[in-house]
């Protein structure tokens, strides 16, 4: 049993939605609201009580890196599970793109049997292509009903229009989603950062805006001839973003990440490897552009790209360093820091972004804080200062460029039917 004192509700869809409440729940479902301070602490009951304490629908994030199998050495299910949880986020859908690649059922049997008894819902996803080598086909269908809700080469872009056609006629047959990054290879390849005077400055050759603006029209394309429920994420060009805009088409989501609207290409001057990502942080006017385009609603959802890398990948030259960050303790925060506190949308809008739109994506059921709803639900406090420290970090992976920096908006945790999860 657990109960939760004195949290103010985020949730559009809840009755309670911008009131301070207490919350029983027993054996993971939400059993008696109440007004705050007014439901007693009963024997073997773990209270929750925290000052500034919000509560929302829990948060899904769509972009996440898995490393097991493969390189549990950098981050392992349960070390994954943990940083889920400690940012806020009660469903979690992980590239395929492991060693080896997610790409038949028995993979997917695998996961799911390895992962169902964690705290964090781990949302299966397939390869697109065998190997996620970009050749040809894996059975898309066998791991839908194997339990696959999503399917991505994940970093691998897909370069064929010719597969990326037959990958989208072979999931219209069942309704399959899609998730792609679409980007032109050949502009990017030896690219290490964005192109520009930053790049210029600095000697690191520049990867050109221009190369996700002709994935995008390609992918455009190809969607028209043959559409389907596609996921683009994550975009960092607001050139390509108003392609898509122009396109306005109901089944094509999009999504970027939350490092995107909060950091700058500048910032690279440091030659900190751990702000190298794909794809990378864009200059201050793209990174504007990009928040006014989730004010004016033309972004579906944010991720956290979360990427876990070894010490020996990232302490390295720039130019050697792999790609990715550690993201998902400091994704509801750089959001928030730069969305909400700089008055571009509502914390309302934020959770739409962080909950209840990803869902709609993926076709789960939306929850409700509610009395006689199964408990999904995240703790935060948006107005809460903190600074993130390796030794809150579980993982052997320590790739974070946000150690020892002060932010505001913390996650506090989660409750997920009898299961639950606190930073307290």
């Amino acid at each position: 049993m657990i109960l939760i004192r004195n949290a103010k509700v985020v949730d559009p869809k809840s009755p309670y939605h911008h009131q301070h409440i207490d919350i029983f729940i027993k054996n993971g479902s939400i059993r008696i609201i109440a007004p705050a301070y007014s439901l007693p602490v009963t024997t073997n009951t773990q209270l929750i009580e925290y000052e500034g304490l919000h509560v929302s629908p829990g948060w899904v994030d769509i972009g996440v890196h898995l490393c097991d199998p493969g390189s549990e050495w950098k981050e392992n299910i349960y070390d994954l599970n943990m940083a889920a949880a400690r940012g806020g986020f009660t469903h979690i859908l992980c590239y395929p793109n492991t060693h080896p690649p997610i790409d038949n059922s028995q993979y997917i049997q695998s996961l799911k049997s390895r992962t169902q008894h964690l705290a964090v819902s781990f949302l299966l996803s397939g390869c697109i292509s065998h190997h996620a080598a970009g050749k040809e086909l894996a059975e898309m269908f066998d791991m839908k009903q194997a339990g696959a809700i999503a399917f991505s080469d994940g970093v691998q872009n897909i370069q064929s229009s010719g597969l990326m056609l037959r990958a989208m006629q072979y999931l219209q047959a069942f309704d399959g989603l899609l998730i792609t990054y679409p980007t032109d290879k050949e502009l990017t390849e030896y690219g290490q950062m964005n192109e520009g005077p930053v790049a210029n400055y600095l000697g690191i050759p520049g990867i050109p805006e221009i190369a996700e603006l002709i994935g995008i029209n390609r992918t455009l394309t190809l969607h028209s001839y043959n559409p389907i429920r596609l996921l683009l994420q994550p975009i960092s060009s607001p050139q390509a973003l108003a392609a898509l805009t122009q396109a306005n088409d109901s089944s094509i989501a999009v999504g970027i990440a939350s490092y995107h609207i909060a950091l700058e290409d500048s910032i690279i001057e440091s030659f900190n490897s751990n702000y190298k990502v794909n794809p990378p942080l864009r200059n201050a006017e793209q990174a504007e552009a990009l928040r006014v385009a989730i004010q004016q609603k033309q972004v579906d959802i944010l991720i956290s790209g979360h990427h876990a890398q070894g010490i020996e990948e990232k302490k390295t030259s720039f130019a050697q360093a792999e790609e990715g960050m550690l993201n998902l303790q400091t994704s509801f925060a750089l959001a928030h820091e730069n969305l909400v506190e700089k008055g571009y949308i509502s914390l309302s809008d934020l959770i739409r972004l962080m909950s209840i739109r990803p869902r709609e994506i993926l076709g789960l059921s939306i929850p409700s804080v509610n009395e006689g709803e199964e408990a999904d639900l995240t703790l935060f406090n948006p107005n809460q200062e903190w600074t993130l420290t390796k030794e809150m970090v579980q993982s052997r992976a320590k790739n974070s460029p946000f150690f020892q920096q002060k932010r505001k908006g913390k996650p506090l945790g989660i409750v997920r039917g009898k299961q639950s999860i606190t930073c307290l």
